[in-house]
């Protein structure tokens, strides 16, 4: 395969789909950063089909009738496997090295170690928990709130690792993120409009303005924290992004209803 810098609508969709997601999709070339970095602007696409996806199995269980709290954890567990983990391994890794790294290269060469520590099994523990709860939390508003808010997350919350792309310089000279490219503006508006295409789902406007700000604000607190920390972004930073958005929305939309 060589590398290409040319690329189409389909070829960056399965870029992402082959990122984000375990779909099987076969990618025929090896794209270079700017191709990758411009085929970031579909992430809150794929974000809505993992978050259509996942509502489809929370339906399905609560038609076989099976309870709320067992329905929920089913369906983040479908939303688990479909990703592959992906952005909670970049949560437990970032939690364990900002929590246990002295430095800034001592938190980057923790977080590139594969072993999870105490911070990072905490870190899950934490970010599954508190998403089930918040849905469960929502079912009492009705199956269709509580689908209608796992969309609008999953969506949003994949915006995060757009803009963080877009304004953070990289933490390290080699990994995903380096892979990864940083995304043009006219990407970054591209994702922004899918993002905010996927609150139309929402019923009323507080819903709408919550999501934004929760989105806008998790992302600006992510980004603080890892400049901070390590100077820049990782693609685990990217990951622990998302979980953070994600968390946060729910968060919002729990307060103010879908």
């Amino acid at each position: 395969m060589t590398e290409t810098e040319n690329s189409n609508l389909w070829m960056e969709i399965k870029l992402c789909l082959g990122l984000l997601t375990r779909l099987p999709v076969n990618v025929v070339a090896t794209v270079s950063p700017s191709v990758f970095a411009r085929s970031s602007r579909w992430f809150p696409m794929v974000g809505t089909l993992v978050g259509m996806l996942s509502a489809a199995t929370l339906f399905l269980c609560i038609l076989v009738g099976l309870p709320d709290v067992v329905a929920v954890l089913i369906a983040i567990g479908f939303s688990i496997l479909l990703t592959g983990a992906l952005h909670e391994d970049g949560l437990a890794d970032v939690a364990d090295g900002f929590g246990g790294g002295a430095n800034s290269d001592a938190k980057l060469e923790i977080m590139r170690d594969s072993r999870v520590g105490t911070y990072g099994v905490l870190a899950l523990i934490m970010a599954v928990g508190l998403k089930g709860a918040l849905l469960v939390a929502l079912m009492n508003s009705g199956l269709w709130a509580a689908a209608m808010a796992m969309i609008v997350a999953a969506s949003a919350s994949r915006l995060t690792p757009v803009l963080l792309m877009n304004r953070l310089p990289m933490a390290r000279n080699d990994g995903m993120a380096v892979n990864a490219g940083k995304p043009e503006a006219t990407s970054v508006r591209t994702a922004c409009g899918l993002a905010l295409a996927s609150l139309l789902v929402l019923t009323g406007w507080q819903a709408m303005l919550v999501t934004i700000i929760a989105t806008l604000a998790a992302c600006a607190a992510i980004g603080a924290v890892a400049r901070r920390q390590i100077g820049g972004q990782t693609g685990d930073v990217l990951g622990a992004g998302q979980q953070v958005t994600e968390i946060c929305v729910l968060i919002g939309l729990l307060a103010v209803g879908p």
